[in-house]
C-alpha cells in the first residue's frame, strides 16, 4: 500500500486498518507519512513498528462511546499519546495539563466537551482504549484522562 498522510487518514480507514507505522519523521512543516503497520500472526503490532497511529475507543464519564485515534510506541511499554477523538464530523484533540494554557484555552478539557455538546462532568474522565494489542508488554494499551491529566 502506498503511503499516506496521517491528515488524509479517515475514521473509516482506522476501522478498516486498525494501526498505521510512521515510515518516515516528521522534519519542520512535513506531515507524517504511514503505511499499514505490522502484526505478527496472532495479529499483535510488532515491536519493529516504532511509532504507530491506532484506532482507540473513547468512552466518556457518561458511557458514551466514540471513535479515536492515539500515537503510541509498538517497541516501547508506552501509554497511549496524542489523542484525538472522532465527534462524528471531525477529529477534536485532546490536550490536558502540563500543556501551556494557551493551548489549553482551544484543545483543553472545556473547548473538548463543548465540541461533543457535553458538559464536562459527562465527558471526563474520558478512558482511552486501543484496539490492536501489542507484542511489547503491555499488550492492552489504556489510559484514563481526567480535566487534570492522566488519573
Amino acid at each position: 500500500m502506498a503511503p499516506i498522510k496521517l491528515s488524509d487518514l479517515s475514521i473509516s480507514d482506522f476501522r478498516k486498518v486498525d494501526a498505521w507505522k510512521v515510515i518516515e519523521s516528521s522534519y519542520e512543516e512535513e506531515e507524517l507519512r504511514l503505511v499499514p503497520a505490522d502484526k505478527n500472526e496472532r495479529g499483535n503490532l510488532l515491536r519493529k513498528n516504532g511509532e504507530v497511529w491506532c484506532l482507540t475507543k473513547a468512552t466518556f464519564s457518561n458511557g458514551a462511546v466514540h471513535d479515536a485515534v492515539c500515537m503510541s510506541r509498538a517497541d516501547a511499554a508506552e501509554v497511549p499519546l496524542s489523542r484525538s477523538v472522532w465527534n462524528g464530523e471531525k477529529y477534536v484533540p485532546l490536550f490536558v495539563p502540563p500543556a501551556p494554557g494557551f493551548v489549553l484555552k482551544t484543545h483543553g478539557p472545556k473547548p473538548f466537551s463543548k465540541e461533543f455538546n457535553e458538559r464536562l462532568e459527562n465527558v471526563f474522565p474520558i478512558d482511552f482504549e486501543i484496539v490492536p494489542r501489542f507484542e511489547t508488554a503491555p499488550a492492552i494499551r489504556r489510559i484514563v484522562i481526567g480535566v487534570k491529566g492522566a488519573v
